[in-house]
């Protein structure tokens, strides 16, 4: 299990959330620190995998405006292996086991919904093991906060 962050890494986080691309410099004047000891947090933190500095692409100006979330319910010794076949899928962009109503939920998204549902029906509703599907149609996106996530290989 990761450590969790200290006051300095928090406020680092913090601070470049809404802007990685903010210099060291400007970070060290912000918190109180050296350029240096700002270097060697974020190294510490990208390298034991508690943070990643990526680019976040915009969905509609990706042109993936269509998106289906999705429930199955399965076979609970086929779950594992729903999930292996479902992470090679494209255009799923999130898996989650999950207990209640459903065993697995995950997020297919693309260009276009009509072929969203054509590899639903084709591809992932006949797949061994699952008893039961869901196909809901994400309308509209109110809130996403994409700051916080599961590092996931």
């Amino acid at each position: 299990m990761k450590e969790p962050l200290d006051e300095i890494e928090r406020k680092l986080f913090n601070l470049l959330s809404p802007n990685a691309r903010v210099s060291n410099r400007k970070i060290a004047e912000q918190l109180g620190v050296t350029e240096g000891a700002i270097r060697h947090r974020l190294k510490k933190l990208t390298s034991a995998r508690s943070m990643r500095v990526v680019a976040i692409a915009d969905v509609v100006k990706s042109g993936r405006t269509a998106a289906l979330y999705i429930r199955l319910t399965v076979e609970p010794s086929r779950i594992k292996h729903v999930i292996e076949h479902l992470v090679k899928v494209e255009g799923i962009t999130y898996i989650a086991q999950v207990s209640g109503a459903a065993d697995i939920t995950f997020l297919l998204s693309g260009t276009n919904l009509s072929a969203l549902f054509e590899l639903f029906r084709r591809k992932i509703k006949p797949m061994p093991g699952v008893r039961k599907s869901n196909a809901i149609v994400i309308s509209s996106v109110r809130k996403h906060d994409f700051q916080l996530a599961h590092f996931v290989e």
